[in-house]
């Protein structure tokens, strides 16, 4: 069964907590994901994303070292980046600068189980965030 469903995707991680990256990656792991690349902050992402991209999907933690995950989110955008952008933090009130700054959807970092996870990727294999 060869269909958009099942096609895999390219997907970033931008977390600078290696166990939520490793948690990140192995729910990822269950979505058939083409590859799965985690960059330690928001430069290593612009970085990856200027050098490996495109990516289908990226997730980005907000609060990071260095440039922050809205910086991040601001700077792709810039990049003209047409991939879906999940923001994500333990603090709600981030909620809105990170959609002002052009991330797709916004995940509390202390409520997104895998089902979450696999749910947005799925829904962009299918072309229907």
């Amino acid at each position: 069964m060869n269909n958009d469903q099942s096609k895999p995707l390219h997907v970033l991680i931008v977390e600078d907590y290696n166990l939520s990256a490793q948690y990140m990656s192995q729910a990822l792991k269950l979505c058939d994901c083409r590859s799965i690349q985690i960059a330690e902050s928001g430069e290593q992402a612009v970085e990856m994303a200027r050098s490996q991209g495109p990516f289908d999907v990226v997730f980005v933690d907000l609060l990071m070292k260095g440039m922050g995950g809205i910086a991040c989110i601001s700077v792709l955008k810039s990049m003209r980046w047409s991939g879906y952008i999940v923001a994500m933090s333990a603090n709600e009130d981030l909620r809105t600068s990170a959609i002002a700054a052009g991330a797709d959807k916004f995940l509390h970092k202390l409520d997104h189980p895998v089902r979450d996870i696999v749910a947005i990727v799925n829904a962009v294999k299918t072309n229907k965030p």
